[in-house]
């Protein structure tokens, strides 16, 4: 089955597949999870990707502590291991009203992400701890 899971009224929707039938643990604020993700502008610019074999490493945080933008903490609440989503996020879930200057050595990359961009995030939890 299908069903939309509304995050943040209005601002954050994301498309998730559900069975009913198992109980698996779920991801809740203060739980350390590893995930791997593809971030993109709504133009198709990426700006990180860990699904692809010569990108980024997959990212462990503390969910709820702001250590990540606010759209991939809410996002990842209540998935389960190998459970992957695609959200849009809004600009005041993504990088807020500054924006942020984005630079990495390897591949040498630089581009700026304005304080207006709305970004497209598919994320899939690979532990939960």
């Amino acid at each position: 089955m299908i069903f939309v899971r509304f995050i943040s009224v209005l601002t954050l929707v994301a498309i998730v597949g559900c069975n009913q039938s198992e109980k698996p643990a779920l991801v809740k604020k203060g739980d350390t999870v590893l995930v791997k993700y593809d971030l993109k502008s709504v133009h198709g610019r990426r700006i990180d990707n860990s699904f692809h074999p010569n990108g980024d490493l997959p990212l462990r945080f503390v969910v709820g502590e702001k250590q990540v933008i606010a759209g991939l903490d809410s996002l990842v609440v209540g998935m389960k291991v190998n459970e992957k989503q695609q959200a849009v996020l809004p600009p005041n879930l993504a990088f807020g009203k500054h924006g942020v200057f984005y630079f990495r050595e390897f591949p040498d990359t630089v581009f700026v992400i304005k304080p207006i961009d709305t970004l497209l995030i598919e994320v899939a939890i690979l532990e939960i701890q």
